[in-house]
């Protein structure tokens, strides 16, 4: 992961293509917390209270934790915001992620600055290049959702940036 963040940080790209509307939207998203979980709400995420209510209650019902539901809501694709060309597409969208990483780090301890949280940063360049962000909060009874295996090689991506927020 050092060489991919390494290469992020040198590379270089303008292009009018890319709106500055989507970019703003996931560098400033709006978080929103029911039921003890953050789920974070962009265009392509809206946040329904009463359905979120249901949909926790639910995976509850099934076992599944505080956090394994957080860690699947929260996932951002970052394609599915911002269009790259394909000659350029990965290393955009790493260094955009890597970005956005640390900016909802900050963001999360402002509004939640009683909560301690894990933002990851996944890489895949393989054939259809892709970064994608994810979040959960870090509770005392519940091992990060990335931890659970204790074996971050068990992911099938190329690299991974793990911020974890403390109170």
């Amino acid at each position: 992961m050092r060489e991919l963040i390494k290469k992020a940080a040198e590379y270089k790209y303008e292009d009018e293509m890319v709106k500055i509307d989507n970019i703003c939207v996931l560098i400033d998203p709006k978080f929103k917390e029911i039921e003890g979980c953050i789920f974070i709400e962009l265009p392509k995420k809206e946040v329904d209270e009463k359905k979120y209510i249901q949909y926790v209650k639910n995976g509850r019902k099934r076992e599944r934790d505080f956090t394994e539901i957080e860690w699947e809501d929260s996932e951002v694709v970052i394609d599915h915001y911002i269009e790259y060309p394909d000659e350029i597409k990965g290393m955009a969208e790493l260094k955009l992620g890597l970005k956005l990483q640390k900016i909802w780090a900050n963001k999360l301890k402002e509004i939640y600055p009683n909560y301690k949280f894990c933002i990851t940063l996944s890489y895949d360049c393989g054939e259809y290049p892709s970064a994608t962000l994810r979040f959960h909060r870090v509770r005392e009874d519940e091992i990060p959702y990335h931890l659970e295996n204790d074996d971050l090689d068990s992911f099938k991506v190329n690299g991974m940036s793990v911020i974890h927020i403390s109170e």
